[in-house]
């Protein structure tokens, strides 16, 4: 091959490889299938296999065309790309390796006899990647001129600049960064394994958060299905990375019909329905916001018994053999779509909206004050009112649902805000969002406050307190209880009484008998847990009224 075309010595590694490539599909004496076909299981497509070192031209990227200028580079064909259905290129002027779909060859032309194949040799054991629009800052020096390199969206290009003595195999087997990783081993071994790590981790905290599943034993005759992950960048406009994204999908496709799932049919909002509803608010000058849901499919609650295997990367030491019973849905599965529409339809009509009669996928709702129509696709809502405030509500309701996440996981700090906005999810005012960017902010600025477990303190204890007639508007109070354990707290809430207390003893008798119960339910978990050896034979509770301790103590002691 080198001989043939008249190509330099150090483009062996780049010929062997090439070599390898073509050789493994095609047949031989000893096998009547190529190794492609045994491996892949079809036969491969050998109309895009070219001479190798002939002359090619690749397109010209946009950024370097100009009117006057070449619509093409010359170069030299001299492989196969690894990780996509592109060539590999040899730039004669530049010195540049690139991959590019977009070339047309002349396989009965050669370099061999012009003047500037010299300077077409790889010549550098490192290489630079470059993606697009990037300015190389003060690489190594080299004798050659140096040469502006600005590179398109459809090709990648490798910079080959200096000396060498050999051609290494980190050029032979040049990884292409911008491909995303097809497998979890994949994105942990590539070099942005730490991107790719964060990613997977807020998706698994997602899933978590969500009660997606919990582990189990594998009951009798049942088959787990299997997951995969998928990694995805987002882009920028202008071609810069934006996020990794990462995403634990199930593998439905080993799903069976009657016993993993039943129905899958989802409704979703016909194009048509859409462009009505933004002629009508055009005619009727109306709002239009839109809004998606993330991670959608966690959303939706599964009737049917479904396990599926530990995630790759995520399987707990020494219960390597449970699987995971899953309680909602996960993409992938073939009864997801529809989960998730049966819940956000059980929710959103808790909120007094109808269904269309013609589109069961739109809703609306209309007082005296406002109407406020929601078209539903998928997972993306187009929500339509005649005042901001109305589409406004859901967005309140979703800001504070988002906190209460935070609340019950690891912030009792704001249990009594959290709990205070709730209240008006319905009809949210001004003052309503005013308090919630407190909340927000007030957790952004103590982001790093965490909850903390000792080793030396194995006491439960429980703190509970009330107001009385916070609510001005049915004269209601408010409960509120903390329990900790070894020094940190495991079980927090604040609520609206039910029932109208007549005096703050009377409030602060309530708040105590709720917070009994959990006193019980704590000390039922504790003694059922084997690990546990502290006897608990009662529960240190803490009040501030005199008065409620002294209607206690006289209600036992008589």
């Amino acid at each position: 091959m080198l001989n043939q075309s008249g190509q330099p010595n150090n483009l062996w590694g780049e010929a062997l490889l090439t070599a390898c490539y073509v050789h493994n599909r095609i047949t031989s004496r000893v096998i009547p299938t190529s190794p492609y076909e045994l491996w892949k299981g079809r036969k491969p497509n050998l109309d895009y296999l070219k001479v190798w070192g002939c002359v090619a031209y690749y397109r010209t990227p946009d950024p370097k065309r100009t009117k006057l200028g070449a619509r093409a580079n010359k170069s030299i064909f001299i492989g196969y790309a690894q990780n996509s259905k592109a060539y590999r290129l040899l730039d004669i002027e530049s010195g540049v390796v690139v991959e590019s779909r977009d070339v047309e060859f002349f396989e009965d032309k050669f370099s061999k006899d012009e003047e500037n194949s010299s300077h077409t040799t790889l010549t550098s054991t490192s290489r630079e990647i470059l993606p697009p629009s990037l300015i190389v800052e003060e690489p190594r020096r080299s004798t050659r001129a140096r040469i502006e390199k600005t590179f398109g969206e459809d090709f990648y290009s490798y910079l080959v600049e200096g000396t060498q003595k050999k051609v290494t195999r980190e050029v032979i087997f040049s990884i292409n960064l911008d491909d995303d990783p097809k497998t979890f081993t994949e994105a942990m071994t590539s070099r942005d394994a730490p991107l790719w790590k964060e990613a997977i981790n807020d998706e698994m905290d997602s899933i978590m958060g969500n009660g997606t599943w919990e582990l189990a034993d594998l009951p009798k005759g049942r088959r787990p299905i299997g997951s995969k992950w998928i990694f995805k960048k987002k882009y920028h406009p202008d071609g810069s990375i934006s996020a990794y994204k990462a995403r634990l999908v199930a593998k439905g496709y080993r799903q069976r019909e009657g016993i993993d799932y039943f129905d899958t049919y989802a409704l979703v909002a016909r194009i048509s329905s859409i462009r009505t509803l933004i002629v009508i608010s055009a005619l009727k000058g109306l709002y239009i916001h839109q809004m998606d849901v993330k991670t959608t499919f966690l959303n939706g609650y599964l009737k049917e018994e479904i396990y599926l295997e530990q995630p790759e990367g995520f399987v707990i030491p020494g219960q390597e053999n449970k699987v995971c019973r899953l309680v909602k849905s996960l993409y992938g599965l073939k009864q997801a779509p529809k989960q998730w529409h049966e819940r956000f339809d059980t929710t959103v009509t808790a909120f007094g909206f109808q269904h269309n009669s013609a589109d069961r996928c739109i809703y609306s709702k209309h007082t005296s004050d406002y109407i406020v129509v929601i078209c539903l696709y998928v997972d993306d809502m187009l929500i339509i009112g005649t005042h901001l405030e109305a589409v406004a509500q859901l967005e309140y309701a979703s800001a504070v649902g988002s906190m209460m996440y935070v609340t019950h996981c690891t912030r009792p700090d704001i249990a009594f805000a959290v709990s205070k906005l709730s209240q008006y999810t319905v009809n949210p005012g001004t003052e309503h969002w005013k308090a919630v960017g407190r909340v927000l902010g007030y957790l952004k600025r103590t982001s790093t406050f965490e909850l903390t477990y000792s080793s030396s303190n194995g006491i439960l204890e429980g703190y509970s307190d009330a107001s009385w007639i916070d609510h001005t508007s049915d004269s209601k109070s408010t409960s509120g209880w903390i329990y900790t354990l070894a020094g940190g707290a495991i079980s927090w809430a604040s609520k609206k009484q039910t029932c109208i207390a007549h005096s703050t003893m009377e409030a602060e008798l309530i708040a105590l008998a709720a917070a009994g119960k959990e006193a019980e339910w704590i000390r039922d978990l504790l003694m059922d847990i084997y690990l546990w050896d502290i006897p608990m034979p009662s529960i240190p509770m803490y009040c501030d009224s005199e008065a409620t301790l002294s209607k206690v103590y006289n209600a036992f002691k008589g």
